[in-house]
């Protein structure tokens, strides 16, 4: 029975967003255009104009840590 849950999902995500590669392309499109960037700053100002957010308490995540290899992925690297 989980089986065929799990394709149900799998052809509802295909139909409605296409195949994985085209998810991939829009993903790398939105990463390349700076739009994650943008969408992350518009909640952000907008959280702090709602005095939603704060700095009292935060953390960093992991893309501050190097690659192994020393490159960075096209997901992480802001265009400043």
């Amino acid at each position: 029975m989980k089986r065929a849950r799990e394709e149900d999902i799998l052809m509802y995500f295909h139909a409605k967003y296409g195949s994985k590669s085209t998810v991939h392309r829009f993903h790398l499109y939105l990463c390349e255009h700076g739009i994650y960037q943008k969408i992350f700053n518009e909640l952000l100002n907008k959280g702090y104009d709602l005095n939603k957010i704060g700095l009292s308490h935060c953390f960093t995540d992991t893309k501050d840590v190097p690659a192994k290899k020393g490159g960075i992925s096209v997901t992480m690297d802001t265009k400043k």
